[in-house]
């Protein structure tokens, strides 16, 4: 009987994979950005957004910001060039970066955190359609209020997701830096008044030059009333977090002393243990 032949050297895990094994597999770019507006999204999708999100998505909230004004008759000309869009968004990271950071958040990055909320424009897409062509002017500002409704619970919906699988904070630094930002924007939008709408104090909006914008701006008006009052306790909530934060990592960077405290008769009877384990 002929001896078998020997077996060849068994490759490992690592050589018969190949550098495949060690590199993480390539996400695509739509398919990173439909897991973003789809809430699907993971730490991997937004450690994969590189320099091309960030282009494409200035780019895509530009023209998101441009078509929200293009046929208001009471905008600005920057605000029909999506110049304020342009200035936004930096803006809204620097904000709410300023707010996550002290937190002490497992990953963190401004430039991300730019790139992501360039990939939450599209929704705002529908306040680009003209809905005052086709319906009466009260349906129109009925609708763009509901829109309004729609995009902002979506766009927080993805914040609030990155909060969570980006940054990795627990629920009450996570509730605290979802909503004090929040309560902030919302009291500027109300005082900034970007559409431009007109209060008439005994009868409620003015009816001069009517827009399908105007209960829009009311409910902005009406949660920036909310924020008043909510922002400052969010704010102290905040506060004590960051010191919780900082009392924390003091503590875990301390050296531990040891006890020399303890009398000669502890001493000797931790010493007998180590030598005899099981006693005498």
């Amino acid at each position: 009987m002929k001896p078998l032949p020997p077996s060849p050297p068994e490759e490992s895990a690592e050589t018969s994979a190949g550098p495949a094994a060690s590199s993480p597999p390539r996400r695509g770019f739509w398919r990173i950005w439909g897991r973003v507006l789809t809430l699907r999204f993971d730490a991997a999708d937004i450690a994969a957004l590189g320099h091309t999100h960030l282009a494409v998505g200035v780019l895509v909230a530009w023209a998101v910001g441009a078509g929200r004004y293009w046929d208001s008759p009471r905008a600005e000309v920057l605000q029909k060039f999506g110049v304020g869009s342009l200035i936004y968004v930096p803006v809204l990271a620097f904000i709410l970066w300023f707010v996550i950071t002290p937190l002490q958040p497992e990953r963190s990055g401004y430039v991300k955190l730019v790139t992501f909320l360039t990939l939450t424009a599209p929704p705002a897409v529908v306040y680009a359609i003209p809905i005052e062509r086709w319906v009466s002017m009260t349906t129109a500002q009925n609708l763009n209020a509901w829109a309004l409704g729609v995009v902002a619970v979506w766009r927080v919906a993805m914040y609030g997701r990155f909060l969570h699988v980006w940054n990795r904070l627990p629920p009450p630094a996570l509730a605290v830096a979802l909503l004090l930002p929040l309560t902030a924007i919302v009291f500027v939008l109300a005082m900034l008044n970007l559409e431009h709408v007109v209060f008439n104090i005994m009868g409620g909006l003015g009816q001069s030059e009517p827009s399908a914008a105007d209960n829009r701006y009311a409910i902005v008006v009406i949660m920036a009333m909310f924020s008043f009052f909510l922002g400052p306790a969010l704010f102290v909530a905040w506060l004590i977090l960051v010191v919780k934060e900082y009392n924390d990592r003091r503590f875990r960077k301390r050296p531990v002393a040891l006890d020399v405290t303890r009398s000669d008769e502890s001493v000797c009877t931790s010493r007998h243990s180590r030598l005899w384990p099981g006693g005498f």
